[in-house]
């Protein structure tokens, strides 16, 4: 066992998993000595510019003020998703998602966990939608934001946001060297490793070596650390998420609380509003589309000439061990499938919190790897499952949708779920312990009920009616209060343009 004083972590890799894992390590281990090695001839790649509310919560924890932070990256609030044409041409469905405030106050106007869930099921039955239920759904698709006319939140809700990803990343190096974080600029090389296969040092051009008890490899696709010098086993998630190269481009500002989520013939768009521009982007399958006909489908689709400022490609994949030995992954360097659902930045949450739980910075533990390893394996697939769940409806008559809606381009757990929900609309039983991680029961319910998954006539509603009115008297018109005191998201804008 190492002294305490004596640990020191490297984190190869910047961008907002290397900083906000730098900053997370500072505030749990303070004596921990960080560093964060960045290459200054690869920036953070033009993605992620969306974050759900672990995101908000964990910058909550580590200290980064809200307003401040929303000044300085552009971020916009963010209540959940619009989905155009997902379950065939011109249908609409909203995820509104709900914020941890109201997240407690919803669950407990239920006497257990089954009676929410069965009435979550009563609602499809009735053929009324979730997001028109749930305390954010109104806020969502009225593009007013949980803020007063102050720039205040309203009753403690953690808002969700739209955010410049470089920006972002930025901001954090920024508090990062202020609380004592080091930097360190330049390429990395190769590394070396003691007789027991663990991490001794990594090697920098011009001959900069730097030794560490701990690395952390937050080096994004290039999986520097992990892969490369680890052997990583990397398991293909292409055969379920063939679309995997990516056209951003910006436009003028375009606010709204929703991330805008569109099919196109062979993949979806998303457009995100931020203060200063709206970051847009095409993800595709290009073994349908040439990087020049996605583009003119483009152009055609938005009616004027577009530029990207950017373009990429990526394998679709997730890492079978995310920590070997001293050396864990967070962020792109462990597994992508693709940016739906800000999935990207929920998984650094939910590794920082694993971390959190299992890791002893003074010593290595085989077991804690493990426990690290099949926590993180395990969110993992919860988010390849309900990404892929997205996929399921309808879809529009191009050959790549036809593809998708081939029952073999389906996981088998998916498949497993897909039954066990339609068990649940039939006889109102599930095991409801599999929805308290990641994306929750609702989540899931609403999406299903978006894609069309569900015949509602196979619900029993029974004599359940009271259940829906009590909800109403208890939830939803007290809510009508709140949602009064909120404003839209331009005049929340103009309200907030000056703060420094």
């Amino acid at each position: 066992m190492m002294e305490k004083n004596s640990v020191k972590a490297v984190i190869l890799g910047g961008g907002t998993a290397g900083w906000l894992t730098a900053l997370f390590v500072k505030h749990y281990w303070p004596s921990i000595d960080i560093s964060v090695v960045e290459d200054p001839k690869k920036p953070p790649i033009i993605a992620g510019e969306s974050g759900g509310f672990a995101l908000s919560k964990m910058y909550d924890t580590v200290g980064i003020p809200f307003n401040e932070w929303a000044s300085a990256v552009g971020a916009t609030p963010k209540l959940g998703g619009k989905f155009v044409g997902w379950n065939g041409k011109d249908s609409v469905f909203w995820h509104s998602l709900i914020t941890p405030h109201y997240y407690k106050k919803w669950s407990e106007r239920f006497t257990s966990i089954e009676e929410r869930y069965y009435f979550l099921r009563m609602l499809i039955g009735m053929n009324i939608d979730i997001s028109d239920v749930v305390p954010t759904g109104e806020l969502l698709k009225n593009d007013k934001v949980p803020f007063d006319n102050y720039g205040a939140i309203v009753d403690k809700i953690f808002p969700m946001w739209h955010f410049d990803s470089r920006a972002n990343a930025a901001y954090l190096k920024e508090r990062g060297l202020e609380r004592g974080i080091k930097l360190v600029e330049g390429t990395y090389i190769s590394s070396t490793k003691d007789n027991l296969g663990q991490l001794k040092s990594i090697h920098l051009e011009n001959d900069v070596t730097l030794p560490a008890t701990w690395f952390f490899d937050c080096s994004g696709f290039a999986r520097l650390l992990l892969e490369k010098e680890m052997n990583a086993n990397t398991i293909d998630q292409s055969a379920y998420f063939p679309a995997c190269a990516v056209l951003p481009w910006w436009d003028k500002p375009n606010y709204s609380t929703a991330t805008l989520a569109t099919t196109m013939d062979a993949g979806w768009t998303w457009q995100i509003g931020l203060r200063e521009r709206t970051g847009q982007g095409y993800l595709y399958d290009p073994n349908h589309l040439t990087k020049d006909q996605a583009l003119d489908e483009i152009r055609n689709k938005f009616g004027k000439h577009i530029e990207p400022v950017a373009s990429l490609q990526f394998a679709p994949g997730i890492m079978e061990q995310s920590q070997i030995k001293n050396v864990i992954g967070i962020g792109l360097s462990t597994g992508f499938m693709e940016p739906l659902e800000a999935n990207g930045t929920g998984i650094i949450v939910d590794q920082l919190l694993t971390l959190l739980e299992t890791w002893v910075p003074t010593m290595y533990n085989q077991t804690n790897e493990n426990q690290f390893n099949s926590s993180v394996l395990t969110q993992y697939l919860g988010i390849r499952d309900f990404l892929s769940l997205h996929y399921r409806g309808a879809g529009n008559e191009s050959a790549f949708w036809k593809e998708q809606s081939n029952p073999n381009n389906i996981p088998d757990t998916l498949q497993e779920r897909l039954s066990e929900f339609e068990r649940f609309f039939a006889t109102g039983k599930m095991d409801f312990a599999k929805y308290q991680n990641g994306f929750s029961l609702e989540s899931w319910l609403t999406v299903i009920q978006g894609m069309g998954l569900c015949n509602s006539k196979t619900i029993s509603i029974g004599d359940k009616h009271q259940l829906i009115d009590n909800y109403y008297k208890e939830t939803v018109e007290p809510f009508d209060h709140i949602y009064r005191r909120c404003i839209k998201i331009e005049k929340w804008i103009e309200k907030t343009s000056n703060i420094k």
